[in-house]
């Protein structure tokens, strides 16, 4: 009972590594499959396969002992290189999907960086009739007649989820009724020096914030003649859609017949899980050294996880005042800030909108040479916004992102 038990296990392994192996190869032409999340299940699925000669009776009866060498080895390949293959996608699967929805909207409505909306999408789902989820606005392009807004969010449990699993389906567009754009803009006039310490998907909080300043920058209407980023990302150039780097391409070009103040240093991770001091220590390092060298005053933003907002805070805290305000932002928008997470009275901060992020298990980093400064040139900043409560009906666009 046992043999035939293990034999038919065996047999089903074999299959579904055949199955995913089919869909591998379907794919093959468009992807590279020089990669260690393909080479490992490939690798995987090679040794279940092999598993089939080395257990025929032909071979056990002539070579037994190679035979069980042999099974045995294959057995141990497979099983840790599907150890690691499903670790890594698990892995994979938390961090690197999000969901971004594209908005159309008339061009009478202004917007300014740094607001949120909240969206009426009754047609998503039932449960869509009583919900009005909260988008922040990552940034905007206008048209001839419209203006597209796009946001990003995480898709964490509930009607982002089931956003994005619809937009994995079929991206589509839906009816939708936007209430805003709400929220205070931060003021970062003032400041000569500003430092967006940003992690993931914290990058889109802080984007038209960063645009805003490249803009005022070339029109002589902000102070700022530093504006630094620090993005600590999971995945590398080539796992972002094509539209992210685009932006940022854009972003570079905004800054080049001005005063050359952007600078980017990316942090790409080098493995899915480990000890995530190495990140801490590289971002406390580059946030004393601005600090260090500042001239007049310095705002440094945060818009990260738990450990990173604490290595930052500690280290801005001995010289807090009114030449070096700390900024907290909230890359999550479907999660209440927690009692635990409350920041020391000392510290002149501005919570981004009531929340705080949940703790997130960062990976073993290396900080890779994408450090990169250009000129550039663009319309000034965005028109103000006048108080009050706005209510649009338009049509939104759901789009994902999964590799």
């Amino acid at each position: 009972m046992l043999a035939w038990f293990h034999r038919w296990v065996g047999r089903i392994y074999v299959l579904h590594s055949l199955l995913h192996c089919s869909l591998l190869v379907s794919v093959a032409r468009t992807t590279t499959l020089a990669n260690p999340r393909y080479i490992v299940p490939i690798a995987a699925g090679s040794a279940l396969v092999l598993v089939i000669p080395v257990t025929c009776a032909a071979i056990q009866r002539r070579h037994i002992q190679f035979a069980i060498k042999c099974h045995y080895l294959l057995a141990v390949t497979a099983v840790c290189a599907l150890t690691y293959h499903l670790v890594e996608r698990q892995s994979l699967y938390r961090w690197y999907l999000f969901l971004w929805l594209d908005i159309t909207q008339p061009l009478n409505r202004p917007i300014r960086p740094g607001q949120y909306v909240q969206l009426w999408i009754p047609r998503a789902s039932f449960r869509a009739y009583f919900q009005l989820p909260l988008f922040y606005v990552a940034f905007w392009e206008d048209g001839p007649t419209q203006r597209t807004v796009r946001m990003v969010a995480e898709p964490q449990a509930g009607f982002t989820r089931k956003l994005y699993h619809d937009a994995l389906e079929s991206p589509s567009r839906q009816p939708v009724i936007v209430l805003g754009p709400y929220g205070h803009p931060l003021n970062f006039y003032r400041f000569g020096t500003i430092l967006f310490v940003v992690e993931d998907i914290g990058f889109f909080r802080a984007l038209s914030y960063i645009e805003m300043l490249v803009q005022a920058s070339n029109k002589r209407e902000v102070m700022v003649r530093k504006l630094e980023v620090l993005w600590k990302r999971r995945v590398g150039t080539d796992e972002y859609p094509k539209w992210v780097n685009k932006w940022i391409e854009q972003l570079f070009h905004l800054d080049r017949k001005g005063f050359c103040i952007l600078q980017f240093s990316i942090y790409c991770s080098r493995t899915q899980s480990g000890p995530e001091e190495n990140l801490s220590y590289q971002k406390v390092e580059e946030v004393a050294r601005l600090i260090n060298n500042q001239s007049g005053a310095v705002a440094v933003a945060v818009c990260a996880s738990r450990s990173i907002r604490e290595a930052v805070t500690k280290t801005v805290q001995p010289r807090a005042g009114r030449n070096l305000q700390l900024m907290i932002f909230d890359p999550d928008t479907f999660h209440a800030r927690g009692g635990d997470e409350d920041l020391p009275d000392n510290i002149q901060s501005t919570i981004g909108d009531r929340q705080d992020p949940p703790p997130t298990i960062t990976g073993e980093d290396k900080q890779i040479d994408q450090v990169r400064r250009f000129r550039a040139d663009r319309n000034g900043p965005q028109s103000s916004l006048s108080e009050g409560v706005n209510t649009q009906t338009g049509s939104v666009q759901m789009g994902n992102h999964a590799k």
